[in-house]
């Protein structure tokens, strides 16, 4: 029996050893000063692996639980590099993110002892890929800094320019102005070549020399690299140049790049130009004051704001660079919604188009000032949920989910959803929706064509709006002129959305009721009729009369009756 105890011992004791191994295949970050870490690296005669991440950044956790931990990724990593990660918001990690311009998270560097940056990749990766990266950057032929040096003697060709934009893309360094000045510098019998003819497929512009060689001749780049390939590049530049002056209101330049582009003969063509002529106004709903109160378990279809909305004080919502300017967001609807009872918050925001990319963020309220809570870098201003991808799989359908534990997804190829919001009554919420601007040019569209939001696990119950200004004279349904400025309001709203709703009209206590109700639909139709005087379509507009059954002030008084002799209205679903 003690024999038997004494294996036991031993047994769990290799158990917990072999544990401890597993567990301890990790990637092993230093944790002491970056001047230690380089004097470390000097003496070892290592590389530098640093993770430049921030707190709140989604992605940088997606890396530490699915790839820091992965076994072959810790080994490599391990054995190869001095490992250090520093958040660039707090302590060193200040001076570090601006000495190493690091402005998207997260940013990997491969850094010598001396502090010169070697190898450069940012955004997150899988494993193998990630694996990848960190051998380039062992390889002083794969190194971004030997390309730069290369590139800077002179000393490339073709295929070697071209690695080096892709370098320095997928380090989220800009290279729009090396590559123009590389595309100048080539003659043209050059530009054809097959890693140029990459260059010009991938970062050519509208206004760049290589795009005018290849719009003069067309049928050659067609004849070595195939129609469809040429006039794919063709067609995404004059879409996105299109859509520019279309959003600007230049006409005469619009007139001038439809002729242009017409000229070519692309496929879909005139299909491109007819949706570039849409023209989207400046909606009310650009801007958080102006949201829309959700009231119904389907929203829509409804559509962004072309540009930007009249305010300036949402503009610079972060995901990626808080505090710092980051991107600007454009073509923006917000939504109110206020909660009247638990629940998980689940919904579906679908577009009317698979090829645009709608991306979202929900806010909590209270918020004073929203937007400068949501820049700063305190942690508690972050949205609640966002979801900045695109999911092909998915046809563009984004929103939250009860089965993904994602708070957070970054811009480019992902994740649909990210998780439900556990809701309580009484609590406000916005939901900021994008058509994000690249993908105007990528997927082939001119002005976004509106979406529809599906709310599956919370209803919210639809809540009249009065129409405060419109009132009637006892018994009768006449409306007076100074009706119809509060009316004309109305009108505006309607030819500003694609909303249908329907008109409800109410009658005080005074009479018998069946003549109450009699009145308060002639009332309603009333108003409807006047809607249609302002060409606002028959089929969006619905009435019903509702007597004196539901008062919202006491008919004890003329104050109260007159109240109560009110028309309103609620949003419902096409």
């Amino acid at each position: 029996m003690k024999n038997k105890i004494i294996l036991l011992g031993i047994n769990i004791c290799f158990v917990c050893m072999s544990l401890a191994k597993a567990q301890s295949r990790v990637i092993r970050f230093e944790k002491t000063k970056w001047k230690q870490v380089l004097e470390k690296a000097k003496k070892e005669k290592k590389i530098i692996f640093l993770d430049c991440y921030t707190s709140w950044c989604g992605p940088c956790k997606w890396m530490e639980k699915n790839v820091y931990n992965n076994d072959t990724v810790a080994d490599f990593y391990n054995s190869s590099f001095i490992c250090v990660k520093m958040d660039m918001e707090k302590d060193e990690g200040f001076d570090l993110a601006k000495k190493y311009n690091i402005t998207s998270y997260p940013t990997m560097l491969y850094i010598n002892a001396t502090g010169e940056v070697l190898h450069r990749t940012c955004e997150s990766t899988k494993a193998l890929d990630f694996i990848e990266n960190g051998r380039n950057a062992l390889d002083p032929q794969k190194q971004l800094l030997t390309f730069k040096d290369q590139f800077n003697s002179n000393a490339y060709d073709s295929k070697n320019a071209f690695q080096y934009f892709e370098l320095l893309e997928k380090a989220c360094l800009e290279n729009d102005t090396i590559v123009e000045k590389y595309l100048l510098a080539q003659k043209d019998s050059n530009l054809t070549l097959p890693y140029n003819w990459k260059i010009i497929y991938k970062y050519a512009n509208y206004s760049s020399r290589a795009f005018k060689y290849l719009e003069t001749n067309k049928l050659l780049f067609c004849q070595l690299y195939g129609i469809d390939s040429v006039e794919t590049i063709i067609n995404q530049i004059y879409i996105y140049e299109l859509r520019q002056a279309n959003l600007n209101r230049n006409s005469k330049k619009f007139e001038m790049l439809k002729a242009k582009f017409l000229i070519l003969k692309t496929k879909n063509a005139e299909k491109i130009i007819q949706r570039a002529e849409l023209k989207l106004p400046k909606l009310l709903n650009a801007d958080r004051k102006n949201a829309i109160e959700i009231q119904d378990s389907i929203v829509g279809p409804t559509n962004v704001s072309m540009g930007f909305g009249s305010l300036t004080d949402y503009q610079d919502i972060v995901y990626q660079t808080p505090g710092k300017g980051g991107m600007k967001e454009s073509n923006s609807a917000w939504f109110k919604l206020n909660i009247d009872h638990d629940t998980i918050l689940t919904f579906d925001i679908v577009p009317f188009d698979s090829l645009d990319d709608y991306d979202f963020a929900v806010f909590k309220s209270p918020v004073n000032n929203l937007i400068k809570d949501v820049t700063s870098i305190k942690i508690k201003s972050r949205p609640e949920r966002l979801c900045y991808s695109y999911c092909t799989s998915k046809s563009g359908i984004t929103g939250l989910s009860q089965y993904t534990k994602n708070k957070y997804v970054g811009s480019g190829a992902g994740p649909a959803y990210v998780s439900g919001i556990p809701v309580k009554a009484g609590e406000t919420y916005y939901i900021y929706v994008d058509c994000f601007e690249t993908s105007i040019k990528y997927n082939n569209n001119q002005v976004p064509l509106g979406f529809s939001i599906f709310f599956y696990d919370y209803w919210p119950k639809r809540k009249p709006i009065v129409l405060k200004n419109v009132f009637f004279e006892n018994r009768k349904a006449v409306l007076p002129k100074e009706s119809f400025i509060e009316l004309d309001k109305l009108v505006v709203r309607l030819q500003e959305s694609q909303i249908n709703i329907e008109i409800r009209g109410h009658a005080d206590g005074m009479g018998n009721e069946e003549q109450n109700k009699v009145l308060s639909e002639e009332r309603a139709k009333a108003v409807v009729d006047y809607l249609l005087s302002k060409k606002v379509k028959a089929d969006r507009l619905f009435y019903k009369g509702f007597g004196s059954t539901t008062p919202i002030a006491s008919n004890g008084t003329e104050e109260g009756r007159q109240k109560n002799r009110r028309v309103e209205f609620i949003i419902v679903m096409n």
